[in-house]
């Protein structure tokens, strides 16, 4: 389970890399939240870096929803 301040320290970090993928930036936005509340409701294993799961999480976004 993801904590609070895992959430916090990485949130930064998903919106820079959530405008390399989209042009727009409510589109950056709106990928970065989507991404945290999936990472937030996600059975995340503690013993893995969070960064790689978190791109993970937000090229699979991507793709299902915005492109």
């Amino acid at each position: 389970m993801v904590t609070e301040k895992q959430l916090i320290e990485v949130y930064e970090w998903v919106k820079k890399l959530a405008r390399r993928y989209c042009d727009n930036i409510q589109d950056a936005e709106d990928l970065a939240s989507d991404t945290m509340l999936k990472l937030a409701q996600s059975e995340y294993d503690e013993s893995k870096a969070i960064k790689p799961y978190c791109k993970a999480i937000m090229q699979n976004t991507y793709i299902t929803q915005y492109n």
